[in-house]
């Protein structure tokens, strides 16, 4: 292999590190309420979606899981919550 080929091939992967590197983070943008902890650098939010109703913040402006009906975000008379000692899995309840 020519010493200008390997260079090459060390130049792109380099180039792919950086961009991994620089993309790695996931930052997110918090676009509303938010329980904010780690002076402010971590917030955590109600997420996007049917399964998001699950999370508010309380009145302490902290993150609320509630899966019960007196949950204020959910408005279905029909809804009784979930039986007490119940287990399951709820995804996308809150984003961080």
């Amino acid at each position: 292999m020519s010493t200008a080929r390997r260079i090459l091939i060390l130049v792109l992967l380099a180039a792919s590190a950086a961009t991994a590197l620089a993309f790695a983070t996931g930052a997110a943008v918090v676009d509303g309420p938010a329980d904010t902890v780690a002076n402010g650098d971590l917030a955590i939010q109600p997420a996007d979606g049917p399964n998001g109703r699950y999370a508010y913040l309380n009145d302490d402006d902290e993150i609320a899981i509630d899966v019960s009906a007196s949950n204020p975000n959910i408005r279905d008379p029909s809804f009784e919550g979930v039986n007490v000692g119940a287990t399951g899995r709820i995804d996308d309840v809150f984003t961080i």
